[in-house]
């Protein structure tokens, strides 16, 4: 049940690609010509069981425990719950759910994130996908490159015009499979945990190195995820119990300055209370909030970004609350990039010192 709860919460987001979509792309979007057949609006469903097979123009975000869907959405397409079928047609295609299966066409990229994973063979994705799953079975038609993080992968009479690299503990590939680019996968596989039939066609394979003392993915993976699922737990809280906190306009530009100077100075102010006679305890407080500050920096600022990428796409009907989700999903999607990680991370402490400085500000006057 845990495992159904965890994966049902997610929202995932890997929706970066929209921030890095090229202008052309984004105008096919935003300004597509209007069709009687379509719903202009941004659509959200939530329920415990869920039919969605409307059509829409613009983007979709749906919530439940069983989830059947297939619609078509001229947008991003967000679909979580516990057991997903998605037959959707749609521009972006983000998936969350225990038990995930794919068909239907997503004409540019795309992430699914589930526990037991399954793309058919009638599914076409136009351009790159990032899966992370337990157990993950591939088909279909993939017009660009794959990324896999699982447990046990298995392919079956996928055709890849990209690359795929996987990071996986047991892999299987049928003769049936086609991969017109690279293969990648771990070096210190098992040899009887690695099936590649001979009648596969494979244009290159490669393996690359992994440390000795390294996690298994999985481990990885479900600590990755535990540390997302408690990051939208706090800031449900916060929502419902301060919804003040997330309804204050932000200069972010002038958040950041006063943020960054904020962040060198108060160490200096903590280790000269703590080095005082009389300033011990003071020095302690201040530390705490220091460390309380930089703990929940996502959570104060992931809202921020997600706003911000919502109102590129859609400039009314905002629902504050999932767009919150939003921006912290992708906000800790990107800090877990590597170097570009670390200077993420600088950046929402700074902020997230200069929005309580801001906030602080306000209440005195």
């Amino acid at each position: 049940m845990k495992k159904k709860i965890l994966f049902s919460i997610l929202l995932a987001l890997s929706a970066l690609n929209i921030i890095y979509a090229d202008e052309n792309e984004k105008n096919n979007l935003t300004t597509a010509t209007p069709n009687t057949n379509y719903e202009e609006k941004f659509n959200s469903e939530s329920d415990d069981n869920v039919t969605f097979d409307k059509k829409i123009l613009g983007s979709n975000i749906i919530f439940g425990d069983k989830v059947e869907a297939s619609g078509e959405v001229k947008g991003i397409n967000l679909i979580f719950g516990n057991n997903v079928i998605s037959k959707n047609n749609n521009d972006y295609g983000f998936v969350f759910g225990n038990n995930v299966t794919i068909s239907g066409n997503t004409n540019n990229d795309g992430a699914i994130f589930g526990n037991n994973v399954t793309i058919d063979d009638t599914t076409t994705i136009g351009r790159d996908v990032a899966i992370f799953a337990n157990t993950l079975t591939i088909s279909g038609h993939f017009g660009r490159n794959i990324e896999v993080y699982a447990s046990n992968v298995n392919i079956k009479g996928a055709t890849i015009s990209g690359n795929i690299t996987i990071h996986s503990d047991t892999i299987t590939i049928d003769d049936k499979t086609t991969i017109k680019g690279t293969l990648k996968y771990p070096s210190n596989i098992a040899e009887n945990n690695l099936t590649i039939e001979k009648d596969s066609q494979i244009s290159n394979t490669k393996t690359y190195e992994v440390e000795e003392k390294e996690e298994s993915t999985s481990t990885i993976i479900w600590e990755k995820l535990t540390n997302l699922i408690g990051l939208l737990i706090v800031f449900s809280a916060l929502y419902l119990l301060v919804p003040n906190l997330y309804k204050q306009n932000i200069d972010l530009l002038k958040s950041f300055g006063y943020g960054v100077i904020t962040l060198l100075l108060v160490p200096i102010a903590i280790l000269l209370l703590l080095i005082s006679i009389f300033g011990l305890s003071l020095g302690l407080l201040l530390l705490a909030l220091y460390i309380l500050i930089i703990c929940t920096s996502t959570i104060l600022v992931g809202p921020l970004l997600g706003e911000m990428i919502y109102n590129k796409i859609q400039k009314n009907n905002q629902n504050k609350y999932l767009v919150g989700l939003l921006g912290i999903i992708i906000l800790y999607i990107l800090k877990q990039i590597p170097i570009l990680g670390g200077v993420v991370t600088f950046i929402t402490i700074s902020i997230a010192f200069g929005l309580i400085l801001s906030l602080l500000k306000r209440n005195k006057k």
